[in-house]
């Protein structure tokens, strides 16, 4: 019994040890760095290059560190986990679509991608990039690159041309629906002064037929039978003491489904405007004023805010209780695109810049995550296919797919 009780007082001595001795070697390795000999603070840098998972100790000791050495080699390993955390998977070496440049869309599981261009839309497979079957086929005349919707099971997908009507197809590329164009009225005073007004975006509500239509006109849900609006709100009703006309932006819907953001360019010396709203009822539900013209709309979960990216401006969050947008990421950049992370704590960036094509930013800090190495073109799109996968289209019309480095393995080290 004496022995057993040995043993176990021992094993729980190693055990309280190990964590100690595990945080003296990293420390050992960390002053290191600072070594009077060269082949030693080379050693010690190679060894804590492969420590991703003490990042967080390196960094403070990066801010603490008494040798300037250390703090300048530990500021060049943290630079190149940060450079590293998302590799290309896949590209393609050259576009086989055109210069036209149109949104990208993905199914739930982020196997496969809509690729919307002028002449059709092709469904292609992420794994390797490969043309599986090219839909939109069945209409005429050029398609509206700025109207792609694709339901979450790949079952349904809708587009528009250039006569302003929307249409929806199967996954074999039958139609299953032609919705008209939507209507502008052009003078107040006036019913009969009315124009077509194009879509400027189109989305699926999640896990639904149901599909939103976002004009110049206002906002319309339509059932995915025969062509019947649910529902409805136009700009007018929106933005009631605005006389003018306005222009329709970028549309994206919360992850619940219930909440739709809107932003639009107000013309003129007036600031522009994001607008969120209530499906339910189609209520606006609050008003947020921005600086310059928005690109790009991203929605949280819950509708609660929503991130505008803005043409050399940079990032700022639209909610509630910002009636005055507040920044979150400064930049000289045109930014086309931006995009929410699946948990929401992060957002991904496109730029149309070559020196900074995409970047994820912590939310809401706005702390730069990752930057992506420089590129010969910007980038026009970003697609999330799921944690650790992301699509982006290149400004020349090429996609790209990024994988998140995977965490390290304790045991491996």
């Amino acid at each position: 019994m004496k022995r057993l009780l040995a043993i176990l007082c021992l094993t729980t001595t190693l055990s309280a040890q190990e964590p100690a001795s595990e945080e003296a070697r990293l420390q050992a390795l960390i002053d290191q760095l600072a070594a009077p000999k060269v082949r030693l603070r080379d050693e010690a840098q190679q060894a804590l290059s492969q420590r991703i998972d003490a990042e967080p100790v390196m960094r403070t000791a990066m801010e603490s560190h008494p040798s300037e050495e250390a703090r300048l080699r530990l500021k060049r390993i943290l630079k190149g986990f940060r450079d590293g955390l998302w590799t290309i998977e896949s590209q393609q070496a050259v576009s086989a679509v055109g210069l036209d440049r149109g949104p990208l869309r993905t199914t739930t599981k982020g196997t496969l991608l809509a690729n919307l261009h002028s002449a059709g839309i092709e469904i292609l497979d992420t794994t390797d990039l490969a043309v599986v079957r090219t839909l939109g086929k069945s209409t005429s005349g050029t398609l509206t690159l700025r109207s792609l919707a694709w339901t979450p099971d790949g079952k349904r997908i809708a587009f528009s041309n250039q006569s302003g009507a929307v249409m929806v197809e199967d996954d074999a590329g039958k139609r299953l629906l032609t919705l008209p164009p939507e209507m502008r009225q052009m003078n107040p005073n006036n019913p009969n002064a009315k124009q077509m007004a194009p879509p400027v975006a189109l989305e699926f509500l999640p896990d639904t037929q149901r599909l939103l239509v976002f004009t110049n006109a206002g906002l319309a849900l339509h059932e995915p039978g025969p062509a019947v609006v649910s529902r409805r709100i136009s700009v007018k009703e929106i933005f009631p003491e605005i006389t003018r006309n306005i222009i329709a932006q970028s549309m994206a819907v919360s992850g619940d489904g219930k909440t739709a953001g809107l932003a639009f360019e107000v013309p003129g010396p007036d600031d522009d405007l994001v607008a969120m709203i209530s499906l339910a009822d189609m209520k606006v539900l609050w008003i947020s004023k921005i600086s310059v013209t928005p690109r790009w709309i991203a929605v949280n979960q819950d509708g609660s805010e929503a991130l505008v990216a803005m043409r050399e401006r940079g990032v700022v969050r639209c909610a509630a209780d910002a009636p005055l947008a507040i920044t979150v990421s400064r930049s000289i950049d045109d930014l086309t695109s931006v995009a929410y992370s699946p948990d929401y704590k992060s957002a991904f960036l496109t730029s149309g810049r070559a020196n900074a094509p995409v970047r994820q930013l912590a939310v809401p800090s706005g702390e730069e995550m990752w930057t992506a190495a420089p590129a010969p073109t910007g980038c026009y799109h970003v697609t999330i296919l799921g944690p650790d996968r992301l699509a982006v289209k290149t400004y020349d019309n090429r996609i790209l797919i990024w994988k998140k480095r995977p965490p390290m393995n304790p045991a491996t080290r």
